[in-house]
């Protein structure tokens, strides 16, 4: 289960880890977050998600690789990507416009406003709105563990996205968001973020 700390659930990546990653010439696939997004991808059994807060960037993104999402009615969902100069990540280009359409999609990617609970469910990226998402979490867990190992596994593995496609996206995903975090307009955003 996956769940935030301090009344939020992700404040996404931290502005100084991209500037570093600037100073070393770029951001390889082995990097922390690729990587950690690489694990939830291929992870064969359910992952939960409990979400209360901002889910921004990053927090956001990995949700779209969880099998289940319980938020709090003042949960908010932001993906900042264009403000900051970059392109999403990890094939949230693919799975975003897959489960709630082209139009839906890019007013998430493109203008990367704050997104309601009750948009996000909507647009499919919650299961349900509820009062204590990590109770609720915690109870789900707790009724997967007494089924069957083998059905579930399978049941994840035929709902899940094409592997390949997905591992293809990412990687080109990957690869358009590193030249992006070396752009004039990435570092300009990243300045003005850091003087805040």
């Amino acid at each position: 289960m996956l769940s935030g700390s301090g009344g939020n659930f992700s404040a996404g990546n931290d502005i100084k880890d991209f500037v570093t990653v600037v100073e070393k010439k770029g951001m390889s696939r082995d990097h922390d977050a690729p990587t950690f997004i690489d694990v939830m991808r291929n992870f064969s059994k359910p992952v939960i998600a409990a979400v209360d807060g901002f889910a921004v960037g990053i927090g956001v993104t990995l949700l779209l690789y969880c099998d289940l999402v319980y938020a709090s009615k003042d949960a908010k969902f932001r993906t900042p990507f264009t403000q900051l100069g970059l392109c999403p990540e990890a094939a949230a280009s693919y799975i975003l416009p897959k489960m709630m359409g082209r139009a839906r999609a890019a007013e998430w990617l493109l203008l990367g406003e704050v997104v309601s609970a009750d948009h996000a469910l909507k647009d499919g990226i919650l299961t349900q709105i509820v009062e204590k998402p990590v109770d609720i979490a915690l109870e789900k867990a707790k009724i997967l563990s007494g089924l069957s190992p083998m059905a579930i596994k399978e049941t994840k593995r035929l709902m899940t996205f094409n592997n390949e496609i997905l591992k293809h996206t990412f990687d080109d995903a990957m690869k358009v968001f590193s030249q992006c975090l070396e752009s004039v307009e990435a570092l300009q955003a990243f300045e003005k973020f850091l003087k805040k």
